[in-house]
């Protein structure tokens, strides 16, 4: 089959592709072509879009791009099927190098900020002590420490999954790092001045929390011994890694291994995930017979690409109907309290929190926690606060 269009790089402007259909041809475009130049004219705006990338990288991609593009629409006959698979190929290749440049490149800024506003807080803090001989100063000093090498320690640790999509998005993230550090030490500050003075303990059903900070869970990062170390600092609530309700099912020895708890660590709450309901009820079962849990999570955020295509993670945010069956199930054949964390919706049309919320308050669900980023955005962008108080409004959870 004869290429339809006319591919050539665009003289009058850097890294672009000029698309245009063939006039001498008379038979319609065949689809398979016209979703070709789509996906090509889409990834020739994301490679423009790499503000932060060295020309010849830049050039590297988009080299590519046009002979692929080539291939595909111009080629006589055109190798459509050929030019995807090559296309798939080098959407891989930009995703792991820049995702690594992107990540590193934030990783250094974010350390080297955290430097600095550690050591002018160290001074600040040191000057006050020494005159004032004020013992809470040492105090201070070690919460704000603390808070930017959590930061910069929790942000390396964690495993930068995205989509080809998403990188023109993440090179204009505005959170700049030295705004990140200031707001997330400020934020502890706050949080152990309110611990101080009691204000803020809280009861999840039948367990008392002593304050509101409750680490949130994170897969490959939230162990016995991190729980533990976290627990020392204070937290009132610490959450395992999350936990597949089919390897439990399965019996698979390292994930059982995973709902190991120290008894210094209590209260303490095992994460859960999955979709279908007779394994999620098999799971909580288990983990009423082999855990001395105090809390049962259910995931119903993690926007990773294998979890939601397991029909798990935040794929139920899709599927109301289905989440409030799973919520519902676990709640009935647990004696322990049951809670939930949540991304804001799906995507940004899809904003269902305080629908999904109201569903987990009739499942009887004890407490939700609601990840202000919606699954479109994975980790990118801004926790977007209004969905959480249109949830806080709408329901008495």
């Amino acid at each position: 089959m004869e290429g339809h269009f006319l591919v050539c790089e665009n003289e009058e402007e850097e890294f672009d592709i000029s698309f245009q259909v063939n006039s001498t041809m008379d038979s319609v475009i065949p689809k398979d072509q016209q979703e070709l130049y789509v996906k090509a004219e889409s990834a020739c705006n994301i490679i423009k879009a790499l503000e932060n990338t060295d020309k010849q990288t830049k050039k590297k991609y988009f080299d590519k791009l046009l002979s692929l593009s080539q291939v595909g629409l111009v080629a006589n006959p055109a190798q459509t099927e050929t030019a995807e698979f090559a296309l798939m190929k080098l959407k891989d290749e930009i995703v792991l190098v820049e995702g690594k440049r992107i990540k590193n490149h934030y990783m250094k800024y974010l350390g080297i900020d955290a430097l600095i506003i550690g050591a002018i807080a160290s001074v600040v803090l040191g000057i006050c002590f020494y005159f004032t001989r004020w013992i809470g100063c040492i105090s201070v000093l070690c919460i704000i420490i603390g808070a930017l090498t959590g930061t910069w320690v929790s942000f390396g640790a964690r495993k930068f999954e995205i989509e080809f999509e998403d990188l023109a998005s993440l090179e204009k993230d505005k959170m700049t790092p030295v705004i990140r550090l200031i707001y997330i030490a400020v934020a502890s500050l706050i949080f152990a001045l309110l611990m101080s003075v009691g204000l803020i303990d809280v009861k999840i059903g039948n367990v008392d929390i002593k304050n509101r900070i409750i680490m949130a869970p994170m897969a490959g990062i939230t162990n016995v011994a991190f729980r533990k170390i976290i627990k020392e600092f204070g937290a009132g609530l610490v959450v395992s890694e999350m936990v597949s309700d089919k390897a439990l099912c399965y019996g698979n020895q390292k994930t059982i291994e995973m709902l190991t708890i120290d008894e210094d660590e209590h209260p303490v709450s095992i994460q859960i995930f999955g979709g279908d309901v007779d394994s999620m009820v098999q799971a909580a079962k288990f983990i009423d017979e082999h855990s001395n849990c105090d809390i049962i999570d259910i995931n119903m955020g993690c926007p990773v690409q294998k979890v939601v295509k397991a029909h798990s993670g935040s794929y139920l945010m899709q599927k109301p109907e289905l989440a409030y069956e799973v919520m519902h199930a676990v709640v009935t054949h647990t004696d322990r309290p049951v809670t939930v964390k949540m991304r804001a919706g799906w995507d940004s049309d899809h904003i269902n929190c305080v629908e999904i919320a109201k569903l987990a308050e009739k499942a009887g669900v004890s407490a939700v926690a609601v990840h202000g980023r919606t699954r479109g955005q994975q980790y990118t962008g801004h926790s977007n606060n209004a969905y959480i108080k249109a949830y806080v409004r709408g329901n008495g959870l």
